[in-house]
C-alpha cells in the first residue's frame, strides 16, 4: 500500500492487509459495503472519535485480510461479508489496536487491527 509493504508467514492459515488511511468515494462505499455498515462506521466514528475515513478503511482492510483468509480475494465480494461489531479491548492505550468481528457465511470471524502512522493493518485467523 504506497510506500508499504507486508507478507506474512505462519503456522496457523491466516489473512493480512495493509491499506493506507485516505479518504474514499461515496460509490466505493456503496461498492464495499451494505447500507447497514456505512450507517454503523458513521455511528462508530461518532461514539469513538476516529475519523470516518479511518473506520472506512479500518472495514475495507479487515474485508480484505478475510477474503485472503478464505483465499478468494476481492472476487469473494466485499458486500458478502457483513460486519457485526468494532470494539477497542484496551481504551486506555488510545484507538491504536482495534477487533473487529466480521460474519461470512453464518461464520464469524476475528479480525485484529492496529492504526499506525497513516496506516491500518488487519490480521484474520480461522
Amino acid at each position: 500500500s504506497h510506500q508499504w509493504a507486508i507478507a506474512s508467514v505462519g503456522a496457523i492459515v491466516h489473512g493480512v492487509d495493509l491499506e493506507l488511511i485516505e479518504k474514499r468515494a461515496p460509490v466505493f462505499l456503496k461498492e464495499a459495503f451494505s447500507a447497514t455498515e456505512i450507517k454503523q462506521l458513521k455511528d462508530y466514528a461518532k461514539t469513538s472519535n476516529i475519523a470516518e475515513d479511518v473506520v472506512s478503511t479500518l472495514l475495507f482492510s479487515a474485508k480484505e485480510a478475510l477474503l485472503k483468509l478464505i483465499g478468494s480475494g476481492l472476487k469473494g465480494g466485499l458486500k458478502q461479508i457483513a460486519l457485526k461489531e468494532i470494539a477497542n479491548p484496551s481504551p486506555d492505550n488510545g484507538p491504536t489496536h482495534l477487533q473487529l468481528t466480521l460474519t461470512y457465511k453464518t461464520k464469524d470471524y476475528l479480525i485484529l487491527a492496529i492504526l499506525f502512522d497513516n496506516y491500518v493493518l488487519t490480521a484474520a485467523t480461522a
